[in-house]
């Protein structure tokens, strides 16, 4: 007997029946997934230092209710700016690393594929209705 799903996977499943929007779900989960990482990781540093939500706010002077709420909700989404911010006042570096190859690279490589697989078209006339580069383009003395 198959499984019962729930009633979001059910929508989810319904919502997402192309490789592309699958791909992009995927992509914005992941997306509110290292934001949420980056949040805690700044907010463990944070109670590290003795400082309250509060205090930290005032230091980079942001609102407290604000920031309470940015490291709390779940789908918190802060700017460059505050998150910079927040790493300055607590003495943060930010580290990036690659962990997949970059989607441009990925792009690039469909788009070369599909240029391969694209027979070549013939030589455009130029504007006057001659071949690019013959002579009868050059002008006459």
């Amino acid at each position: 007997m198959a499984e019962a799903k729930g009633r979001w996977a059910q929508i989810r499943e319904r919502r997402l029946n192309t490789p592309e929007l699958r791909e992009q779900y995927e992509n914005a989960k992941r997306e509110l997934m290292l934001t949420r990482q980056m949040l805690m990781q700044i907010d463990e540093q944070r109670r590290a230092a003795g400082l309250s939500k509060a205090a930290l706010a005032r230091s980079i002077e942001a609102n407290p209710a604000t920031l309470r709420r940015m490291f709390t909700a779940p789908t918190a989404n802060p700017s460059m700016r505050t998150v910079f911010r927040l790493l300055v006042a607590l003495g943060m570096e930010l580290e990036v690393k690659r962990v997949r190859p970059p989607k441009a690279a990925l792009f690039a490589q469909k788009a070369r594929a599909a240029s391969i697989a694209e027979p070549k078209s013939a030589a455009r006339p130029s504007p006057r209705g001659t071949q690019a580069g013959s002579e009868s383009e050059q002008p006459t003395s």
